[in-house]
């Protein structure tokens, strides 16, 4: 039997246009952890300026865990945000 741990909604944001394959992977991965928490995921896309403007938008949301930032290697090891 699953124990069922109530969260909040999270929000999971893509530093990508939508369509190019971080966008394609990040979204199969959000709808599993959706099915798997019960849990809604809601996923956005921030573009833009080689991924520094969605992972700024993350560094700047709330620190609470309940938002994931879907990126690469240039966005998580290349910048000092």
């Amino acid at each position: 039997m699953r124990n069922h741990i109530r969260i909040g909604r999270l929000n999971s944001l893509f530093h990508s246009p939508p369509g190019s394959p971080t966008d394609l992977f990040g979204r199969q991965y959000a709808q599993s952890m959706s099915i798997a928490l019960s849990n809604p995921v809601v996923t956005e896309n921030k573009g833009g300026a080689a991924g520094t403007i969605g992972s700024a938008e993350v560094k700047r949301s709330k620190p609470d865990g309940y938002t994931l930032l879907f990126g690469t290697i240039s966005t998580h090891g290349l910048y000092t945000l």
